[in-house]
């Protein structure tokens, strides 16, 4: 019985070894065949989809064999050598890859707007303008309240005061607070102060030692916009603020418009003609746009000065008129002393009021001598520069002095009877005449006002 046993279990355990290592082998052919660079270099991908675990078992293993000889002797003349790629054509147009790069919010933060103020030297329409730029690169349209939000962030000083009295109904649309905006700042009327303003500053506009050329053409442009000149009245006005040697060169150049009348004075800068210590015009403008001072005491005072002057000027040479007319009809009557005390004291009180108020009005400025001194001297008389040796005066010899002896002299004094130097009317030798002559026509008086 144990012989009868034995040998199906030797035949049975051969049986087994062998399955086991057809199975084992079956595994390793299947594994190397179906390898990963195998699959890839023959492009055989769906063939990965089934399942090896089914393959290995022992009761699929009659049925797996044909597939695997199928697969051999399909997959047989494939090579595993790539082939090298042949470009036939280069495309000669570039394609366009679409990629989004966000570069609003770069922009938005890196450009701003300028403010406005509302003054008389804010140009509203290119803040306008610069504002509308602003909103577009924001992507605020119009019905946006963020839109009004900008503009009203944007304002300040009188412009603020301006938009904050706006009512809510007119605040609340966009469009209502451009027209608004247009009729307070862009489109006024031509009677208008503004107008008027513009215009003043438009023709006070000279060229500053320090200012550069493109920025005093810049701010006449800016002001002619406004105030719709031509180009010919913005060329006029800018030659005429040159300096003198500058403007003369830019027009002897003819201009033929505002351009070429600034690349003109560009050359003349190159050139050195731009002075403005000797310019006539910068003198003229410096003089003529000097700050006005305002009507004030000082003023007042002046000119009340130059009244009385004026009225004691032709007080005594209503006196002078009337002595020389009494002296021509002369009388042999001594004149009582009386009248001449009364009338010496009324031209010495004349006399000195209009000295004094002469001196504290107008400095005493020495006369320029010409350069040319050979042919005036020959023409002057000798008394002018002759030294009278009893009163010190200039402009007449002791013999033809006129000063009666009494009082002080004064070479700086001028007699106001006789014209001479170095005495006063009081003591004047004529006094005695125009005294006589008083007494005879006692109907005729003077008084001081």
């Amino acid at each position: 019985m144990s012989d009868e046993n034995s040998e199906p279990s030797i035949e049975h355990n051969q049986y087994q070894s062998d399955s086991e290592t057809d199975s084992n082998i079956q595994s390793l052919s299947s594994e190397s065949l179906l390898s990963d660079g195998f699959l890839e270099d023959n492009e055989i991908v769906g063939l990965t989809e089934f399942d090896l675990g089914d393959v290995n078992s022992p009761d699929n293993t009659a049925n797996f064999e044909p597939e695997i000889n199928v697969l051999l002797a399909e997959a047989s003349p494939i090579t595993s050598t790539p082939q090298p790629l042949n470009v036939t054509e280069i495309p000669t147009e570039s394609v366009d890859i679409p990629i989004k790069i966000q570069t609003t919010s770069t922009m938005s933060k890196l450009v701003r707007c300028r403010e406005f103020s509302g003054y008389p030297q804010d140009n509203a329409k290119g803040f306008f303008s610069e504002f509308e730029s602003y909103a577009l690169l924001h992507e605020l349209p119009e019905t946006d309240k963020r839109r009004i939000a900008a503009f009203h962030l944007h304002l300040k000083g009188p412009a603020l005061t301006w938009y904050n009295s706006l009512s809510d109904e007119s605040k609340s649309s966009w469009i209502t607070i451009c027209v608004l905006f247009k009729e307070k700042y862009i489109n006024f009327s031509w009677q208008s102060a503004t107008v008027i303003m513009e215009s003043e500053i438009f023709q006070n506009m000279v060229l500053s030692p320090g200012q550069s050329l493109e920025d005093y053409f810049s701010q006449l442009s800016e002001k002619a916009q406004i105030l719709r000149k031509h180009d010919h009245e913005l060329v006029a006005k800018f030659i005429s603020g040159l300096p003198e040697k500058m403007s003369f060169f830019v027009r002897a150049g003819q201009p033929v418009d505002a351009h070429h009348a600034l690349t003109s004075a560009k050359m003349a800068e190159a050139c050195g003609y731009r002075q403005h210590g000797d310019s006539i015009n910068a003198l003229k403008h410096e003089n003529k746009h000097a700050p006005r001072q305002l009507p004030g005491k000082s003023n007042i005072i002046d000119s009340n000065q130059s009244e009385v002057i004026r009225d004691l000027q032709n007080q005594v040479a209503i006196l002078t008129d009337l002595v020389q007319g009494k002296h021509k009809e002369h009388v042999q009557s001594e004149p009582s002393h009386s009248d001449v005390h009364d009338i010496r004291d009324q031209i010495g009180q004349l006399s000195g009021l209009i000295t004094s108020m002469a001196v504290r009005e107008v400095p005493h400025k020495e006369p320029k001598r010409p350069e040319n001194t050979s042919t005036n001297y020959a023409n002057t008389s000798r008394f002018d520069s002759a030294e009278c040796r009893r009163c010190k005066g200039l402009g007449h010899f002791q013999r033809v002095c006129n000063w009666n002896g009494y009082g002080q002299f004064q070479p700086s004094n001028q007699c106001q009877l006789c014209n001479q130097n170095g005495h006063i009317a009081q003591s004047c030798t004529k006094l005695e005449f125009y005294a006589q002559g008083n007494r005879t026509n006692p109907g005729v008086g003077c008084c001081v006002k």
